[in-house]
């Protein structure tokens, strides 16, 4: 550990603590974490119920102030609880955006990540008005998709940039062409840069790169004028940038470190080396992660994500990441299917079933027994988890092949589809040499033994699953150790991870 740093004024002490909160889009969790050790004091999660009934069933909007109140309740008592707290890290929900006011206060609910108004067609009237101004090569782009275009694919023909509905460009762009984009708003930002400004009382955001990218529109380190300019977006409600592990302020004199996207925040709180691990994280969605070369944007299904500048070296880090929609809940669906095969038999309470009985130790159990029993590939289905599409393709639907006379049955199935849940991920990967670990991560994968030994078979690597259970969280309360100068480098708080069985 870094000893003395004068980043800030609380000294390095042998039982420093951090905090780290994780604005999740059901929960708020927060972690006390050893700042010597590693290990987590303390681990508490409240559930996010700021969720407000939009007119539209493609709203997704939760209340800003009641999260805010929410999670300054959780500091409060956290603080109050461990005195002895070095600093405060933030990370949460990527892609969402809050309106905020000069004075620092929210003027808006929070458009989250499943907000459905980027899939919503332009009207025609409004479409040929914008694309009046623009070139007639995005007129003759306009005719090969027979004049239809959603608001988010329309934002991306504008401007250049691959954009999809939720993400917090494409969300205001939709706003400002529709009127409801709040009178006295000067800047958006995500929910966990409000937690931080609320937090400071800043009156402005300071937005991570990590979270930035995840808006749309910015590149190298910055959000892109030119482009917003040309898709008549005004620049100056984008929020200034940081690259580094800035210190945004304090709370009681605990230095609060700027909010990091959730997604490179789970990143970091995972892996102990960065350049020789591969996360897959499967919980409600799946995602796989690795560090990545260079932030090129290509045609690949892989999206590149910044994560650090590290201006010593004069370089960027970055995070390749794939995600498969469906994931954990591919396994939940058959479950779900297994249960209503139960009720139609009409055996229900005869067996002990209810409605509130889960059929999971029971798969995982067959899961077990398959793996042992069914070693012939030649004889297995090969199910496609796509359930709900995929990020390139939403309408891609999940298949099942391979059906024979003595492989139509529950073990064949629950081994196919936890196989499928694998391979999704796999897609993503080209083998590499210099990887060494596989870490996971995720609910889903933690509670599922068969679903770690195929994870590692298909990989070829050995699995190593964190002690902690709240890897965003952690990873915040690592990146606030390296802001607030407590340690020398994030690979140096990383050391502190650790996991299972040694």
């Amino acid at each position: 550990m870094a000893s003395g740093r004068s980043k800030n004024d609380k000294k390095w002490t042998v039982n420093m603590k951090v905090l780290g909160i994780d604005i999740g889009t059901t929960s708020v969790c927060a972690v006390i974490l050893h700042g010597a050790t590693g290990e987590v004091l303390e681990t508490v999660s409240i559930n996010n119920d700021a969720a407000i009934a939009g007119g539209k069933s493609w709203e997704a909007l939760q209340d800003a102030e009641k999260i805010w109140q929410r999670a300054e309740q959780l500091i409060d008592k956290l603080v109050g609880r461990h005195p002895d707290i070095g600093a405060i890290g933030l990370t949460g929900q990527m892609h969402g955006i809050v309106y905020i006011d000069a004075n620092g206060q929210s003027v808006s609910p929070l458009f989250t990540w499943q907000d459905g108004r980027g899939d919503k067609l332009v009207p025609s009237v409004k479409l040929k008005e914008i694309i009046s101004v623009q070139t007639e090569l995005l007129q003759d782009d306009l005719n090969r998709q027979s004049g239809q275009l959603t608001y988010a694919a329309l934002l991306s023909l504008l401007s250049g940039y691959k954009l999809a509905t939720g993400f917090g460009a494409v969300t205001h762009f939709y706003n400002i062409h529709n009127n409801l984009v709040p009178e006295n708003a000067v800047k958006i930002c995500t929910i966990h840069d409000y937690i931080g400004m609320r937090l400071t009382k800043r009156k402005s955001p300071l937005m991570h790169i990590s979270d930035a990218a995840s808006l749309g529109l910015f590149q190298h380190g910055i959000f892109d004028g030119e482009a917003l300019r040309k898709c008549q977006i005004d620049p100056d409600i984008f929020p200034e940038v940081a690259s580094d592990f800035a210190v945004i302020g304090r709370k009681d004199d605990i230095p609060v470190i700027v909010a990091i996207g959730d997604n490179q925040a789970s990143f970091i709180g995972s892996v102990r080396d960065m350049s020789s691990s591969i996360v897959i994280n499967i919980g409600t969605s799946g995602q796989i992660s690795m560090l990545a070369d260079d932030l090129v944007d290509d045609f690949s299904a892989m999206e590149l994500r910044p994560l650090l500048a590290l201006h010593d070296a004069g370089q960027e880090l970055v995070i390749s990441v794939g995600a498969a929609l469906c994931g954990g809940k591919a396994y939940a669906l058959l479950e779900k299917l297994f249960r209503s095969v139960i009720d139609m038999s009409g055996t229900t309470h005869q067996q002990g079933f209810d409605q509130d009985t889960s059929l999971f130790p029971v798969m995982n159990k067959l899961a077990e027994e398959a793996l042992e029993k069914y070693t012939d590939d030649s004889d297995k289905l090969v199910v496609s988890t796509r359930f709900r599409g995929t990020r390139q393709d939403p309408h891609i639907r999940g298949s099942i092949s391979g059906i024979g006379m003595h492989n139509f049955d529950a073990q064949h199935m629950i081994i196919g589809v936890l196989e499928g849940m694998v391979d999704e991920l796999y897609e993503f990967y080209s083998p590499d040499t210099s990887h060494k670990h596989l870490v996971g991560s995720g609910n889903a994968l933690r509670r599922n033994p068969v679903l770690q030994k195929i994870a590692a078979k298909r990989f070829g690597l050995p699995l190593l699953i964190p002690m902690h259970t709240e890897e965003a969280a952690y990873g915040a309360a690592l990146a606030a150790l390296t802001g607030a100068g407590f340690c020398d480098s994030l690979e140096q708080a990383q050391s502190l991870i650790r996991y299972q069985g040694g």
